[in-house]
């Protein structure tokens, strides 16, 4: 157990008694309101520590004072983002406004859980540059009388894991047969195709909550256009994408439809970790579409997390996917995502989409067939030291990648020199 502990604190998240404390107390604070908290958005390739976001925003004056002081870069310099991540500012305001706002206006200034959809619709006109409308919104933050807040905050949390083989618990749903039956008149389905705005959260914070219980009396599949419905929701994201990809323009354009995007691939990748439900996903082609668009964005870190989102979905679906050949297109977003990123989570979550897809007897031909690059990307990763979890991951690549055959033996071989490789593998026992 201290071992695991101590993993998961290299991402910089510092979890002690009082982090799990305040995430239990933040998630029953979503889950009473009825919003989507995403509990470590990712930024740079680090998890962002949202009790550490809230504590620095508190001490600085709470969310108006550090806007009207232009404060936010202050707010994200300690995570030490990379010099490539140049929105820290903005996304860490984001993150506040999404997670931590609501909370704050409850636990710190008394603002009672009636009131909160007028603070919740006033958030949303705050800018980086409010020209001096941040000092009418404290005001009106003033005259709201303090009460003592109507939420019982109880630690019923459980922290999630990347890859356990289990979704992500946030909290158990109380089943409700209106919401998991009706066929072609479930109140779930009419709620997303109305496009009414409130409708479509409703809908969709009950799905973030059945995903992660995961009833055995619902299955997606049993109520007839519910995943069209569902992926539906996708696409103006990524028809915008189509005319503008450039992260400089992302902030302004795309922001909000991404943290849709976010909300639905974590309720499939939630799903798709029962059986039923990645049998059916495995025969949904809007799905796979959606799921192929996702995997094929630019290694951003603006697209971290919901690339990481998608990798897990393709990971529990990688049994049953058939190659079409060297250059399918699934086999050249994970080559893409290998090569050409440094994260760490998406660095492993393709190693795991590899040793899957060679456990499939069909893909071993293409397996073979496909150009040398992710080998020697392996090959070089092995040579990263400190790091036993990805080197991990690496061998066990490898090693399912080489039981393909001699063939595929030679072709590791070949990524150095015969005895550089052995001296490479002995250096491990």
């Amino acid at each position: 157990m201290s071992g695991r502990i101590k993993n998961l604190d290299d991402d910089g998240i510092e979890r002690i008694p009082e982090y799990y404390e305040f995430i239990a107390q933040l998630q029953q604070f979503h889950d009473s309101i009825g919003t989507f908290l995403q509990v470590e958005p990712i930024l740079g390739g680090k998890k962002l520590d949202l009790r550490r976001i809230y504590l620095g925003v508190k001490h600085a004056g709470g969310f108006e004072k550090v806007t009207e002081e232009h404060g936010w870069q202050k707010i994200a310099n300690p995570f030490d983002f990379p010099p490539t991540c140049t929105n820290s500012a903005y996304v860490i305001k984001r993150a506040y406004k999404q997670s931590l706002y609501n909370y704050a206006q409850v636990t710190d200034y008394g603002v009672p859980i009636s009131q909160i959809k007028i603070i919740e619709n006033a958030s949303k006109r705050f800018q980086d540059d409010d020209g001096g409308a941040s000092s009418k919104k404290t005001k009106t933050r003033n005259q709201i009388q303090p009460t003592v807040p109507s939420v019982t905050m109880t630690s019923t949390y459980v922290a999630p894991q990347r890859g356990n083989g289990a979704p992500i618990k946030v909290i158990e749903f109380a089943p409700d047969d209106k919401y998991l039956q009706g066929g072609a008149h479930n109140k779930i389905l009419l709620a997303l195709q109305s496009d009414l705005p409130n409708e479509v959260d409703w809908a969709f914070n009950k799905l973030v909550k059945l995903s992660s219980s995961t009833p055995p009396n619902f299955h997606i599949g049993s109520i007839p256009g519910l995943i069209e419905a569902i992926i539906a929701h996708t696409d103006a994201f990524f028809a915008l994408l189509k005319l503008n990809t450039a992260a400089d323009n992302f902030e302004t354009k795309c922001a909000t439809m991404l943290d849709r995007v976010l909300q639905i691939m974590h309720i499939l990748r939630n799903f798709s970790f029962t059986e039923p439900h990645a049998k059916f996903f495995i025969n949904q082609n809007p799905l796979l579409t959606v799921l192929a668009k996702s995997l094929a964005l630019p290694c951003y870190s603006i697209y971290t997390t919901l690339k990481l989102e998608s990798l897990e979905i393709f990971e529990n679906l990688a049994g049953a996917i058939n190659l079409r050949g060297r250059n399918d297109f699934y086999l050249a977003c994970l080559r893409k995502i290998l090569t050409e990123t440094n994260d760490k989570a998406l660095l492993l979550g393709s190693l795991r989409s590899f040793t899957k897809l060679c456990a499939t007897d069909g893909n071993h031909a293409h397996l073979m067939d496909m150009d040398t690059t992710v080998l020697d990307r392996c090959v070089q990763l092995l040579r990263v030291r400190g790091d036993d979890f990805l080197i991990y991951l690496t061998l066990e690549f490898i090693y399912s990648y080489s039981c393909l055959g001699v063939d595929a033996i030679a072709r590791v071989v070949a990524c150095a020199a015969p005895s550089n490789i052995v001296r490479l593998f002995m250096s491990f026992l």
